[in-house]
């Protein structure tokens, strides 16, 4: 309690409250009455975030960073929470790193690790569904290719995504390969990339994620 009111290093701080409320969803699991005394301070947590304009919210473990509230809303926590629901882990687990490199100032981290997500994403869509890929070579646009010829999202509809495509192609792939730090490099001299430049990238990925699980649900549905 005294390093949360006396820290002066705010990621040291938001560090250690995110530690203590895992640590708390960890251990009170098993009793109903206790578990639900988490979900409570989860929520008054979050609350007092809002209430202070402080622009973090707890969310599945991690402590994440608010760029804007609306697509918080609409697309960062249905991400998370469509991938948690289909228990995909991989995916999940590299989203929430994402976010993770985003708040500690880690930027090319934080669009390496989107960009990984995304591709995730795809990969575990296609085991669930039993659509086969090659996993050392297929990359995002060749994936991306597999989702639209299974018809992931149906055929007749797929002319009114011909932008939609190009910007999966062309969106996360693209701003991760010259500003993470994937395979090959960054040259000589550093790359520094603007904080807006991540928060895009980690926006865009929370949509894509969002667009191909909301697909992949209604597909089995239909089935």
């Amino acid at each position: 309690m005294r390093f949360i009111i006396e820290g002066k290093d705010v990621d040291d701080v938001l560090s250690l409250i995110e530690f203590c409320f895992h640590l708390a969803e960890l251990t009170h699991t098993s009793h109903p009455q206790e578990r639900q005394k988490v979900v409570d301070a989860i929520e008054e947590l979050n609350q007092r975030f809002l209430e202070h304009g402080i622009g973090y919210q707890y969310l599945s473990g991690r402590i994440i960073s608010l760029e804007s509230q609306y697509i918080h809303k609409e697309a960062v926590e249905p991400a998370i929470a469509l991938l948690y629901e289909a228990n995909f882990t991989g995916p999940l687990q590299e989203f929430l790193e994402a976010h993770t490199h985003y708040r500690n100032g880690e930027i090319k981290e934080a669009i390496t690790d989107a960009g990984n997500a995304f591709e995730s994403t795809m990969k575990a869509i296609c085991d669930d569904r039993g659509w086969v890929y090659d996993d050392k070579r297929s990359i995002a646009s060749t994936l991306i290719g597999i989702l639209f010829d299974n018809q992931l999202i149906p055929r007749e509809m797929q002319s009114h995504f011909t932008a939609l495509r190009t910007t999966l192609e062309s969106g996360v792939p693209t701003v991760r390969n010259p500003g993470g730090r994937g395979a090959h490099g960054q040259g000589i001299a550093p790359v520094d990339v603007p904080h807006y430049v991540a928060a895009y990238c980690l926006n865009l990925t929370a949509s894509n994620i969002v667009l191909m699980m909301e697909a992949h649900k209604s597909l089995a549905q239909n089935r």
